[in-house]
């Protein structure tokens, strides 16, 4: 249940953001007004940041939709490998409490048997 408000709100932010991402690249942005987008001091101005994730996809960074589809997806693959982690870690709980009492059970047999 959790999981899935935590999917839920995920989506919603990726929503917004996308909004947010559209409205900034459809607006004519020159470089002085890029300059001034930066999220912290010191850190890559929007544009430089939409470039950078443009390269490492090997994308053109004027593909917004692409480039919002292409991280979309890697971010549900992400938390599909993660969720599957998750429940390998909860299986391997289960399992190893059931030979933890197997190994009581055993040693209790075997004290009976001497």
């Amino acid at each position: 249940m959790e999981i899935a408000r935590s999917q839920a709100a995920d989506q919603e932010l990726l929503k917004v953001q996308a909004q947010r991402l559209g409205r900034v690249l459809g607006a004519d942005i020159d470089d002085e007004a890029a300059a001034g987008m930066h999220e912290e001091p010191g850190g890559p101005t929007f544009a430089e940041a939409v470039q950078q994730l443009a390269s490492a996809a090997g994308m053109d960074s004027r593909d917004l939709s692409g480039l919002l589809s292409h991280y979309r997806q890697l971010e549900a693959a992400n938390f599909a490998a993660f969720s599957e982690c998750n429940e390998a870690n909860e299986r391997i709980a289960v399992l190893n409490k059931e030979i933890r009492a197997l190994q009581v059970c055993a040693q209790g047999i075997d004290c009976l048997l001497l």
